[in-house]
């Protein structure tokens, strides 16, 4: 919804949570005005700890439990900025974030989970994979599940450090996994040898005797190998050659696989999803058969809450509820089984029962942390202190798959190929660096109010938080219950109005999957299962919970009567927005952020600049060159406006490129949206930030500019390049016997139309993001290299416009092969919905110029040939002979490039296109 009232506040909310998703939501229902809500999360898609067992197991696909936070951010009117935060500057109100500048912020919100504690056993930290992160927990995983498919026949080994609710659950949903793979390829389930090491008498220690005793006989039936009073003490890989005996069994799966080694690429935060994901790329295949899927297990049980699951109570229904119990705690409390804690969701979450540090977690309680799992909130990062330290990422040696020892302080040594770490719970260390009051595990501390002792513009909740006078374990079930209170202090405290208490529930059912669609239900002293009944309640509940955040309708949106009334008052009395020269954002926030630029490079020929007050720039034009300009100008299609500048000058800089020009120097024009003026001055500075950066890249610098107020951000820049005018590249250069290649994939038009109706899942517009990021400076120089004939860029008329201009201009004609052109990831699902870009019906005018239209209009990614791009790929024609090299050349760094066509003569009444 687009308004005049001008921004005033900004509340800003780092991790996409349970509690924050929660909030998002119900914040869509009731905004502010004046207010403007910020997601800063490094993950499009979080995961709901209540499924993330039975993802593990294969009962559930990526997006059946994971949270897309991109639409649910649009839904709620909510600008989302994709990286890390890895620090706080408490002084002047910003988030500090990894690979973009500072967010300013008026109240802050955090949710962001927690990390695996410091894995302080040798030979831990370097041979085993933690549970946290999830998100590289579950890469792994995928590669464990390939690889046993590929290879059934081989055995594999795996231990599992943690025996409370979060390992346990881990067991049962790997076991079920793995079972069904073999099964499917006619090899013996006991291929897989599974060790549970727990340093404690008896598993599940935080839950009633019984239950613990339950879970212990399912798994020795299964032919689990329980290793009860083993402390850990030591993880090493096996020295030397392996013996026959072993070799075969360890070997293979390990070298083998070793796993295609993987590089584990998460990294970071990425999630998962979009990296490729789970299961492909959106596709999510599923984990692993898929069917395997059934296995439902394990499923973590979560998460869900309440409203959702009404009913615990009534039918008891039971009891069953979660199970969760989770803390064992009883009580008078608990006493409804059901009512409410029943609400505890459940959440299986347990965890709590505290299982000692390495139970950490799985599951449990979140330890799991909820586990956010995948860090929750996305925030992977540098708080995810983790894996390996920190860097840890993204470049660090990830642990193969080759036989090691695990040595327990008993002298009990077991040699497995695989060892996960379920760990207790930690928080990321920046927060008390940043001078937030925490507590001795560096978790948040806030009052009733969820609101820091230390600083009362900074709320928390979920795992990252420790209420001082309600302590309880770190279990999804607390965040879910914390989003609707957290939101309303949120808004009160925006509106200066006095802050409400939340006390959390003390005692809670869990559910724990026992991984063949039964589980068991504890809550303090009482204990129920396995039934199947238990299992499909909590599925019913945790798919309840998943609904509220899918099929979102921007139309579904309610805003308050007095927003309206508040609006038409503003605008008709207070703020009439002048136009003209009127409408230019104030002289003082232009000279701020001029200052602030810095740009890289200086240029002799830019006689005058920005760094003057004069009224127009001034450039010196070479005698041996000619000077070429261009121009492009449209509104926001991301709300980060650093991205924004990104993307809108590698955009404006490509017809430098496809013309053979360099770039020199740039103007820009820019519309802010309505704010105060320290607001709009950190909007523009962002904004020209972001296009300085590409500016300078490509050796050119920002000039000058002008800019306007609006009710929606919108950019665009006038280019000026320098060429030698004999090396020029035009369209009209076609020559019979050239080939077409084409070095960006299709879709970012469709995509983005179908972002607007909340259609397009996260990963997809990440994918387009990254393509639209990608400048094609280098694609230019190495198509001139390879002799190119003739040269455009893709973009507002699609591939089909561009092309003809070029085959008109050469007077040629073209065979276009459909099937090679490189599509972004969800592209054809969008179409298959009917769902196209607002320019696409004029585009598809030029139809008109396909010889062979009716009959190929029928293909799926037909409307892909008229879909226009925003900082498309370049369309050039290469000489045959030198083709297949100038592809090889360009899929060095452009790996969607591809030959999708020839050039052929032109017959007279003959259509110029057909399309092959």
């Amino acid at each position: 919804m687009k308004s005049s009232i001008p921004v005033e506040t900004d509340l800003v909310l780092i991790g996409g949570g349970h509690s924050h998703a929660i909030a998002i939501k119900n914040f869509a229902m009731n905004p502010i005005p004046g207010v403007r809500l910020t997601l800063i999360t490094d993950v499009y898609h979080t995961p709901y700890s209540g499924m993330l067992p039975g993802y593990v197991a294969g009962l559930y696909t990526f997006d059946q439990c994971h949270i897309d936070l991109r639409p649910l951010a649009k839904f709620a009117g909510a600008r989302i900025f994709v990286d890390r935060a890895i620090g706080l500057d408490l002084e002047k109100n910003q988030v500090i974030c990894a690979n973009r500048p500072s967010v300013a912020f008026d109240v802050l919100s955090i949710d962001i989970g927690s990390t695996p504690a410091s894995l302080t056993v040798p030979g831990a930290r370097e041979y085993t994979i933690p549970v946290k992160p999830i998100s590289k927990f579950l890469t792994y995983w995928h590669e464990i599940t390939t690889t046993v498919a590929q290879s059934p026949e081989q055995k594999i080994r795996i231990g599992i450090v943690g025996g409370g609710v979060g390992g346990v659950e881990l067991a049962f949903a790997v076991q079920s996994h793995l079972h069904h793979i073999y099964q499917d390829a006619r090899q013996p389930t006991n291929n897989l040898e599974l060790h549970l090491f727990h340093r404690g008498t008896r598993l599940l220690p935080g839950r009633h005797r019984w239950v613990g005793k339950q879970v212990e006989k399912i798994l020795k039936s299964r032919g689990v190998v329980l290793h009860l009073e083993e402390n850990v003490i030591g993880v090493k890989v096996k020295d030397g050659q392996d013996s026959e005996q072993d070799s075969e069994q360890d070997s293979d799966f390990a070298t083998d696989a070793r796993m295609n080694e993987r590089k584990i690429q998460d990294k970071d935060g990425q999630d998962s999803e979009q990296d490729s994901d789970f299961a492909t790329d959106g596709q999510d295949s599923d984990f692993a058969t898929n069917a395997r899927m059934n296995e439902r297990k394990i499923q973590d049980k979560d998460g869900q809450d309440s409203e959702q699951d009404s009913d615990f109570a009534t039918d008891a229904r039971m009891n069953e509820r979660k199970i969760q119990d989770k803390d064992g705690q009883d009580s008078e409390q608990d006493s409804d089984f059901a009512t409410d804690a029943r609400m505890n969701e459940r959440k299986i979450q347990d965890k709590d029962g505290q299982d000692s540090e390495q139970d950490s977690d799985f599951a449990t309680d979140a330890r799991m942390n909820e586990r956010k799992i995948q860090d929750k909130d996305g925030q992977d990062s540098e708080q995810d202190s983790d894996f390996a330290t920190d860097a840890r990422m993204n470049d660090e040696k990830i642990p193969d798959f080759a036989p090691k020892i695990i040595e327990c302080n008993s002298g009990l040594q077991i040699e497995c190929d695989i060892l996960f770490w379920v760990t207790q719970a930690s928080a990321a260390p920046w927060l008390q660096t940043a001078g937030l009051a925490t507590d001795a595990s560096g978790f948040i501390l806030v009052n009733d109010k969820l609101q820091s002792i230390s600083h009362p513009q900074v709320f928390a909740a979920g795992d990252v938080a420790t209420m001082v006078n309600h302590s309880r374990p770190k279990a999804g079930v607390f965040a879910v219950r914390q989003g609707k209170p957290l939101l309303e202090n949120l808004q009160r405290a925006l509106q200066r109005k006095p802050l409400k208490s939340f006390i959390p529930q003390k005692k809670f059912l869990i559910l724990i999957g026992t991984g063949d669609q039964r589980a068991i239900a504890s809550r303090g002293k009482m204990g129920f299962g396995p039934e199947s009944l238990l299992w499909r309640w909590k599925d019913n509940i945790d798919r309840k919970f998943m609904d509220k955040f899918t099929n979102l309708k921007m139309e579904g949106r309610s805003y308050p009567s007095s927003w309206k009334g508040k609006s038409r008052k503003r605008k008709d009395s207070q703020i009439m927005h002048c136009a003209g020269c009127g409408a230019k954002v104030g002289s003082k926030v232009l000279e701020k952020v001029l200052h602030r630029i810095q740009q890289q490079i200086q240029r002799d020929d830019i006689l005058i600049g920005i760094s003057t007050p004069d009224d127009a720039a001034v450039v010196r034009v070479p005698t041996d060159k000619v000077m070429v300009q261009t121009i492009d100008y449209f509104p926001a299609l991301v709300d980060d406006p650093y991205l924004l500048g990104k993307i809108t000058t590698n955009h404006c800089l490509s017809d430098l490129f496809a013309m053979g020009a360099t770039p020199q120097s740039a103007l820009a024009i820019a519309t802010i949206p309505y704010a105060s003026s320290i607001k709009q001055e950190d909007d523009l500075y962002q904004l020209l930030l972001g296009a300085t950066e590409i500016l300078n890249q490509a050796g050119a610098v920002l000039m000058g500019g002008h800019t306007t107020e609006g009710a929606e951000l919108a950019f665009g820049l006038t280019c000026n390049g320098l060429a030698f005018s004999e090396k020029l590249l035009y369209n009209s250069g076609m020559q019979s016997g050239d080939v077409l290649i084409l070095t960006k994939p299709l879709g970012t038009g469709v995509l983005f139309a179908a972002d607007m109706r909340l259609r397009a899942k996260g990963r997809w517009i990440e994918s387009a993001i990254e393509s639209m990021l990608v400048s094609n400076q280098n694609a230019a120089k190495l198509l001139l290299e390879y002799g190119a004939t003739a040269c455009t860029d893709v973009t507002g008329f699609g591939l089909v416009g561009h092309l003809l201009e070029m085959v008109k201009a050469s007077q040629v004609a073209v065979e276009l092969e459909m099937e090679a052109i490189s599509v972004l990831p969800g592209v054809a699902e969008i179409l298959q919905q009917g769902i196209f870009s607002s320019l696409y019906p004029e585009n598809l005018r030029m139809s008109a110029s396909i010889q062979n239209s009716e009959q190929v209009s029928t293909h799926v990614l037909y409307p892909l040939l008229f879909d226009p791009q925003t900082s498309g790929g370049l369309l050039a024609t290469v000489p045959g002979e030198s083709a297949s090299a100038c592809l090889q050349a360009l899929q060095q760094e452009y790996s969607e490039s591809r030959i999708i066509g020839r050039v052929v003569m032109l017959d007279t009444g003959v259509l110029p296109i057909k399309i092959c």
